[in-house]
């Protein structure tokens, strides 16, 4: 996956771990949103600049309105590196960067 920006090749990652178990259809053209599951979707919480973000109340009614846009229901798949706003709405999944020392 060499040459992938850090958020594409996360997307990549978690998209190869998922399609394994559910039917995953990829939604091109948002910043948070990059798969739907039938009417759910999945979302990853990234910011190139910082890297792998946190899931707060920023990035909740982010997601909640690109949700409503591509016409989503929840729960809402969530992919973040910590859950600091939780909602009765989201499944939150733990993003972890594992280091490999050189």
């Amino acid at each position: 996956m060499s040459g992938l920006s850090g958020k594409t090749a996360m997307i990549e990652e978690i998209l190869q771990r998922l399609e394994d178990h559910v039917k995953l259809e990829r939604v091109p053209g948002y910043n948070l949103l990059f798969a739907k599951m039938g009417t759910q979707g999945c979302f990853l919480i990234y910011d190139e600049e910082t890297g792998l973000g946190d899931f707060d109340m920023p990035a909740f009614t982010e997601m909640h309105k690109e949700a409503r846009l591509a016409g989503l229901k929840s729960p809402y798949n969530v992919f973040a590196r910590y859950e600091v706003f939780q909602s009765k709405s989201v499944h939150f999944h733990k993003v972890v960067i594992r280091k490999v020392d050189s």
